[in-house]
């Protein structure tokens, strides 16, 4: 048993382990790789669970499999990646599968190959997050377990005996204000406003305590920040801030926008979003209705729901596509402060 690093002297491998330094490197856009070689040779039939137990720097990192040939350095790196995002190495598949890998997380990888197609399930933190690739023949093999470190850090394989039994997605249950909230009302004065349609109860607030992960690690303190949440409401754009409580007053801080063109409702909306947030006063939570309060007598009523899960990725991300359809892809987008 091996690991196999791309050529570069802030990558080393000793045993199970490859550690990362930094030297500069990282001071450019790049990543260091490396795949292993267990002793019985790469992946080709059967049910195989790994887990890469990392101690990073700071945050950046993917795991995944991959062929000998599609091995490479930086991004040249062709595979079945999972980093939070689903990726081939170097482009992005599916957004947002899980939560980017950081400090001491632990992902666990399997991988289920029979005659007619390969499946690849995700563990973060011992959290299924359920099938992240599914690829019918003829499908890359063999497969080696592959990393890729985009900074300071080291991590190390190991293959427990036990596989694990759960292999769907789980829910998490949310309490108080955190989780995922469809707008249902918006009013000034106890009135509707005018320019509300029925559009706008499907855009959605994501609330969060400030430094919580969903797939947090077991030693991760929840309470660190009681008074802090981030909040995110997705419209045509995204528009993001920080809620926070100081001497007994809330207030939502920094409030920022992706910058993508919109109009009608989508407009209305946002304009209404960008006015509330400056004039945000408190918020109260009654089971699963969630309602936000201005100084100006203006008022959001929000419901609770349950994002639909992201699907796998069903193409090979080891073969070179030309097609249009290769990304399901997140846009690159500008960013400014409301």
């Amino acid at each position: 048993m091996s690991w196999v690093c791309q050529r570069g002297k802030e990558i080393r491998a000793k045993d199970n382990k490859v550690t990362v330094t930094d030297g500069g490197y990282f001071n450019v856009d790049r990543k260091l790789n490396a795949y292993f070689k267990p002793e019985t040779g790469g992946f080709e039939t059967g049910k195989h669970y790994f887990e890469f137990h990392f101690d990073l720097q700071r945050e950046g990192a993917f795991v995944g499999a991959t062929k000998k040939v599609c091995f490479g350095s930086g991004y040249s790196l062709k595979g079945l990646m999972y980093g939070g995002n689903l990726a081939d190495g170097s482009c992005l598949l599916v957004c947002s599968f899980g939560e980017r890998i950081t400090g001491k997380d632990k992902v666990g990888i399997l991988l289920d190959l029979t005659e007619d197609e390969l499946k690849m399930y995700v563990f973060h933190n011992d959290h299924p997050l359920g099938l992240a690739f599914h690829i019918t023949k003829p499908y890359p093999k063999p497969l080696f377990p592959v990393v890729s470190i985009g900074g300071p850090g080291s991590v190390s394989i190991i293959f427990p005996k036990e596989m694990p039994t759960t292999l769907n997605r789980t829910s998490i249950n949310y309490t108080g204000i955190e989780g995922n909230w469809r707008i249902e009302r918006c009013e000034k004065a106890g009135n509707l406003l005018p320019n509300f349609t029925d559009k706008w109860k499907h855009y959605t607030l994501n609330v969060s305590k400030s430094g919580s992960r969903e797939n947090a690690t077991p030693n991760y303190d929840s309470n660190a920040e009681e008074a802090r949440y981030h909040i995110s409401f997705h419209v045509g754009n995204t528009i993001w801030c920080t809620m926070k409580k100081e001497n007994g007053k809330w207030s939502m801080e920094g409030p920022c926008s992706t910058l993508v063109c919109v109009y009608e409702d989508e407009n209305n909306a946002e304009m209404f979003l960008g006015e509330f947030l400056a004039k945000f006063l408190d918020f109260s939570v009654n089971d699963d209705t969630l309602v936000l309060n201005g100084n100006d007598d203006s008022k959001i009523t929000l419901k609770r729901f349950d994002p639909e899960a992201p699907g796998p990725y069903t193409g090979n991300p080891c073969e070179r596509r030309t097609d249009n359809k290769r990304f399901n892809v997140c846009p690159f987008i500008f960013c400014f402060p409301l």
